[in-house]
């Protein structure tokens, strides 16, 4: 991903989390970072959104979706796979 796509990628996703939880939200990378006191303080006051089985539902769900697009092919319409 070329950077102009990854900062769009970036700021619409922080846009659309603050819009989900109605604040203001800081999206850090791991990449971003090097002071060392600075990510002691954010270590100590960073909160996670998405538990691990939320996610892992999520992935499920994913996976699911994949395996139906590859089964249908160009056939976007059940209607045609069922008749």
């Amino acid at each position: 991903m070329d950077y102009g796509d990854y900062a769009d990628t970036y700021f619409d996703l922080a846009d659309k989390i603050e819009n989900l939880f109605q604040r203001p939200v800081d999206l850090v990378t791991d990449k971003s970072l090097s002071n060392p006191y600075f990510i002691d303080s954010i270590n100590k006051t960073k909160t996670y959104f998405m538990d691990i089985e939320i996610k892992k539902y999520l992935f499920d769900i994913r996976e699911s979706i994949d395996s139906i697009e590859k089964y249908l092919g160009d056939k976007r319409d059940f209607k045609s796979v069922y008749s």
